[in-house]
């Protein structure tokens, strides 16, 4: 009787290259989603003195008092006239389109039934901070895994320009969580797009949006220059 055979059991090249890879995609997986969920610091600005490997989440100013006159901005835009929007006033502006859902306590009995049913992604009100030149475009969500629901933060610093005769955000950098999208290309573009259709703009809004020209950061300001005013 014949021994076994020791090459046959010798895996083969293509063989060690699979599991070299697979090895690889789920090292990069892990790494991933321990960036996604790693703590984001929210603070009040930058520290001078930075942690290394510490993503940092400044949410922009929102000023009830200081921010009312954005209704009769948002009608003169509306009515096809350039306006010039302050931090305060944007995020006025957000919070009475996409008002913060405060949902009641529900009973111990029905509790496992609506974690169940809680969509796996619920995204709170946007929040804009307008600095330098740029533009910061953030928000905070509600992750549902399983019926477990923790908190997480995706942000996105970028600035307004012209693509297909529209003004759209161009994402600079996108995080999530902790995780730097941007670092993976076209990734970045489709994270946004996906992340700006969880929220349906207002029709008039919409069509006011269409004139615009031009978006540009003036001394800390969104200025919206409208085609013809």
């Amino acid at each position: 009787m014949s021994s076994p055979s020791f090459r046959s059991s010798t895996p083969g090249l293509v063989e060690i290259i699979a599991g070299s890879a697979l090895s690889i995609l789920l090292g990069l997986l892990l790494a991933a989603l321990f960036l996604i969920f790693k703590e984001v610091s929210s603070v009040d600005q930058v520290p001078k003195d930075k942690k290394s490997g510490v993503v940092y989440f400044v949410q922009g100013r929102k000023d009830w008092n200081s921010g009312r006159r954005w209704l009769l901005k948002r009608e003169a835009f509306v009515q096809g006239h350039s306006i010039s929007i302050s931090e305060d006033e944007l995020n006025a502006w957000i919070e009475a389109i996409y008002p913060p859902v405060l949902p009641a306590a529900p009973a111990a009995k029905d509790k496992e039934k609506k974690d169940a049913d809680s969509p796996w992604l619920q995204p709170g009100t946007p929040n804009v901070r307008v600095a330098a030149d740029a533009v910061t475009l953030g928000v905070v969500c509600d992750l549902n895994i399983f019926g477990l629901t923790t908190k997480l933060v995706l942000q996105s610093e970028g600035h307004f320009a012209k693509s297909k005769g529209a003004v759209v955000f161009q994402p600079n950098t996108i995080f999530i969580g902790s995780l730097p999208l941007h670092r993976f290309g076209i990734a970045k573009g489709f994270a946004f797009r996906s992340l700006a259709g969880l929220y349906q703009f207002p029709a008039d809004l919409e069509k006011a949006w269409e004139k615009l020209i031009d978006v540009q950061v003036d001394h800390n300001q969104l200025a919206l220059t409208v085609e013809g005013s």
